[in-house]
């Protein structure tokens, strides 16, 4: 089992917020984890904070699934290039 950072992608996309597990620097070969509907998110703000909390919860058995084993999981915002409409 290889060692890496990885970081929760979490992007509006359409009508839904899609959650994946990406490199650091990079959503090039980002893996789909999960996605909510964005409208419920916005009915509820507090059921886009589950969703959150639920992702990073799951976050350390999806590295382990793809066969890496967890360095670190940081919680920042998304790289200034991956600002672009919804994203």
């Amino acid at each position: 089992m290889t060692q890496a950072t990885f970081r929760i992608a979490i992007r509006h996309e359409g009508q839904f917020i899609n959650a994946y597990l990406a490199t650091m620097d990079t959503m090039e070969g980002a893996k789909l984890v999960a996605s909510i509907d964005h409208e419920l998110c916005v009915l509820d703000p507090q059921i886009f904070e589950l969703f959150k909390d639920a992702m990073l919860r799951a976050m350390p058995a999806v590295v382990g699934l793809i066969g890496h084993k967890i360095d670190r999981i940081e919680i920042r915002d998304a790289p200034a290039h991956e600002h672009a409409g919804h994203a």
